[in-house]
């Protein structure tokens, strides 16, 4: 490229400065941590899912369809998506599906 732009002149490619900065474009996608976690339940075992960039509607899509594909209750809450239960092996597999790159922690 830089070849090609000294032999059409200064003009032809334009300056890293003078280039647009993409708009909040993460230069790898999140990572989405899922975990089941018991502290601070009662003993209860909950399913945690983080790391899920998006607005609040889509969020609270993803945790309905997830919900619902699982056959489980669960919520939203600081910006995590908790499942009643130890459902971890099928988020990931369901994230996966659904294009989302998943790891599964704990």
């Amino acid at each position: 490229m830089r070849s090609l732009a000294r032999k059409l002149g200064a003009d032809a490619a334009p300056a890293a400065a003078e280039r647009p900065a993409p708009a909040n474009t993460p230069s790898k996608p999140a990572q989405v941590r899922v975990k089941a976690e018991r502290s601070g339940r009662s003993g209860k075992t909950v399913t945690v899912v983080r790391g899920l960039v998006a607005d609040l509607e889509t969020m609270e899509d993803t945790a309905r369809r997830l919900r619902q594909s699982i056959g489980t209750g669960g919520t939203l809450k600081d910006g995590q998506i908790e499942l009643q239960g130890d459902h971890v092996d099928a988020v990931v597999r369901w994230l996966l599906a659904a294009g989302h790159t998943g790891a599964r922690r704990g």
